[in-house]
């Protein structure tokens, strides 16, 4: 065969193959931002289900009058009801609500942390998944109680949390909150720092009494900026929020944000 036409045959199986690549990578993209639309759509119906429309317009007149008045809004937080989401989904455990870093999402727990690392609530495949609770938590009883949540490139899930590295962001925003069917919950911050997926003491979730007040005090020192106002001892229960984030290590990078559960409120049902 004529080297010039052994040439033009390899160039013509190398186009080939780079275009059949493009049209399958090209696929997956579309693929996986439809599902992050319908992850979007859904968790904005989740949130109407969730939080009462005549509450959510109080929130917003008292909102609307401070600005007015130029003072700092009343902190109220929207009324909600968790039986609709427990009639969807009976491994329903709570709400996580961050509003000023725009994450509002239900949490569920399964019996094992892969069920819904690409399952929504609906359990219906999903690259985004849901925010879920480590299945070894026992809420009320673990001394730390980890949530997971995936870092998307939509901006949607657990990815304002990046917010949080930065110390204007997170000193002005020192606490969220966490709804359960029993109660509601401040979560106060006390650090925030990068990790990997090697470091496992981070997502543990049982510690001896001892052990828990050294380790709280060194997840605290390793905090990217601090929050002295934040008092630990051996009662502390703990909220941990964890996510990727590459921007140190690849692949393999973790965000995690410690909170303090702090119980503000009791439901009466």
């Amino acid at each position: 065969m004529p080297v010039r036409k052994k040439k033009g045959k390899i160039r013509i199986l190398l186009f080939v193959f780079f275009a059949l690549l493009f049209a399958v990578s090209a696929a997956r993209l579309i693929r996986i931002e439809e599902e992050n639309r319908q992850s979007r759509e859904l968790n904005r119906d989740l949130v109407e289900m969730f939080f009462q429309e005549e509450s959510r317009e109080e929130s917003r007149e008292l909102e609307a009058e401070a600005s007015r008045q130029e003072e700092e809004p009343a902190e109220i937080l929207p009324a909600y009801d968790f039986a609709p989401l427990l009639a969807l989904n009976q491994d329903t455990v709570g709400w996580l609500y961050i509003p000023e870093a725009d994450v509002s999402q239900p949490v569920v727990q399964g019996t094992d942390n892969e069920y819904y690392l690409h399952r929504n609530i609906r359990g219906e495949a999903e690259y985004a998944g849901a925010v879920f609770m480590d299945y070894r938590c026992e809420w009320g009883i673990s001394p730390n109680t980890v949530l997971y949540g995936h870092n998307m490139t939509d901006g949607s899930m657990f990815a304002p949390l990046k917010k949080y590295m930065e110390e204007e962001f997170g000193v002005s925003h020192p606490y969220f909150w966490y709804l359960t069917p029993e109660g509601v919950y401040r979560c106060e911050i006390f650090s925030v720092y990068l990790t990997t997926a090697g470091d496992e003491e981070y997502v543990q979730t049982e510690f001896t009494g001892g052990e828990w007040v050294r380790v709280l005090e060194e997840w605290r020192e390793r905090s990217a900026y601090a929050f002295p106002e934040v008092e630990l001892d051996a009662e502390t229960k703990v909220l941990t929020l964890s996510t990727c984030n590459y921007a140190e290590v690849w692949e393999e990078g973790r965000q995690a944000i410690h909170a303090k559960l702090v119980l503000v409120g009791q439901n009466q049902e």
